[in-house]
């Protein structure tokens, strides 16, 4: 018996030569070139080459070639139908989304696992959902007025249905839920012309049972990944890191090893954020901590800290104002910004007061501001007098840092309780006479 879908095939052959030129050039210019002008052209062509392509299969009637199918093939006929006349647009589609994106990845570090893991938990599928909605807009056979909007709302519900999933930041069950939810809606729509006019009770029943069986081929799917894939390779990152958004907290201790050596301040963040919602302690040694500590920029020591702020690591205090000094070159390092880093090296200053004031004096203008700042939350009174300096001064910035430290280390705040000028000569008295009965124990 003559394929209903081979006719239709060759019918749109002028579509996918044009589609596979375009995705060769996207290819070879993604190889060489970083503009994004020829990945978008390739996206709207994907758009109208499988729109076209769901409205051509759309025109199959099945009713009119069930009884053929079910004569050449027995009780499997319609099955044979619904995969030849429904499901094959659908593969054709999903294999052109697959190969558009690795394309366009082609130059991304992570390739080709970002894409795999894409595709596999449904973040770079939409086309595929959407071509599923024209087609059932198509099988109402309504006027226009009716399934241009329907095919239209439907599109928009699940774009931000698909959004709502992204942004779940709870992650596990939550997230899960919502996934199997998108997956029993396509299976739902999937089969709705095959099963709706016999049973919709079957309908609702088999895109829920199959919904279900994809969620956990999927995970399946994750979880193979992350077990078989080389301990320092992308793809156990990609699947590792999928897991621990679902819900699954086991890979955090498989993963940490792989962290520590990576070097990625992205990876490292989204990692220490997982472990501190499901509360796992790393077992990281003191050493292997401040190698974290040290590894990247000022962001990655921020966070380092701000996970080690319950943790007495014994850091030296010559390695982390080191540190600091030499990032403090780096424009938009956002050394004056890191609270917790601040904190962490606070805990170093004592004894080491006159080595500070030497580099806070000697050092670049966000050096001198992160050690004013460092020096509030030492709450040593040895820097009071280096503070007045500063509270004096002309530069106004570093005077209400001044303030701000010396109210940290004093417990006074002048400006509060006299309703003074944060450098009025009553605010700086007051400070003085803070320091001078410290010193003379009066």
């Amino acid at each position: 018996m003559q394929s209903l879908a081979l006719p239709r095939l060759k019918k749109t052959a002028g579509f996918f030569f044009i589609l596979a030129g375009l995705l060769a050039f996207n290819l070879l210019f993604n190889l060489f070139y970083d503009w994004s002008g020829i990945t978008l052209i390739v996206q709207i062509y994907a758009y109208v080459f499988s729109f076209y392509l769901v409205f051509d299969f759309s025109l199959i009637n099945l009713d009119e070639h069930e009884e053929k199918y079910r004569s050449a093939y027995g009780r499997a006929g319609e099955n044979y139908l619904f995969l030849e006349a429904r499901v094959l647009p659908l593969i054709i589609i999903y294999a052109v989304v697959l190969i558009a994106f690795l394309i366009q990845e082609i130059r991304s570090p992570h390739w080709p696992w970002s894409v795999v893991m894409g595709m596999l938990d449904g973040r770079n599928t939409n086309l595929l959902v959407y071509s599923l909605f024209l087609l059932f807009a198509l099988k109402l056979k309504r006027d226009p007025f009716i399934t241009i909007p329907l095919f239209l709302g439907l599109s928009v519900a699940y774009f931000y249905l698909d959004l709502l999933v992204r942004s779940i930041s709870s992650g596990g069950g939550l997230i899960q839920a919502t996934m199997i939810f998108k997956l029993v809606i396509f299976y739902f729509f999937l089969f709705y012309e095959f099963f709706a006019r016999r049973n919709p009770f079957k309908l609702l029943g088999t895109a829920l049972a199959v919904g279900v069986a994809s969620y956990a081929l999927f995970l399946g799917s994750t979880v193979l990944i992350f077990d078989r894939a080389s301990a320092e390779g992308i793809g156990r990152r990609e699947a590792g890191m999928y897991l621990l958004r679902l819900g699954f907290k086991y890979p955090i201790n498989e993963l940490k090893d792989q962290v520590m050596r990576s070097g990625d301040p992205e990876y490292l963040k989204e990692f220490l954020s997982y472990a501190r919602r499901y509360r796992v302690e790393l077992r990281y040694t003191d050493e292997e901590w401040e190698g974290l500590l040290f590894s990247g920029t000022i962001d990655t020591a921020e966070m380092i800290a701000a996970h080690l702020r319950q943790r007495q690591l014994p850091v030296e205090y010559a390695k982390i104002v080191d540190f600091a000094e030499r990032r403090s070159f780096v424009i938009g390092s956002h050394l004056e910004n890191a609270p917790h880093f601040t904190r962490l090296a606070a805990r170093c200053v004592k004894g080491n007061e006159a080595d500070l004031e030497r580099r806070m004096r000697a050092g670049n203008p966000r050096f001198a501001r992160w050690g004013v700042s460092l020096a509030g939350e030492s709450r040593s009174p040895l820097l009071i007098p280096f503070l007045l300096e500063h509270l004096t001064g002309t530069d106004t910035a570093m005077a209400q840092a001044a303030y701000d430290a010396l109210a940290h280390i004093t417990g006074l705040d002048p400006r509060e309780t006299m309703n003074l000028k944060f450098n009025d000569p009553e605010a700086v008295t007051a400070f003085k006479d803070f320091y001078v009965r410290i010193r003379t124990g009066r």
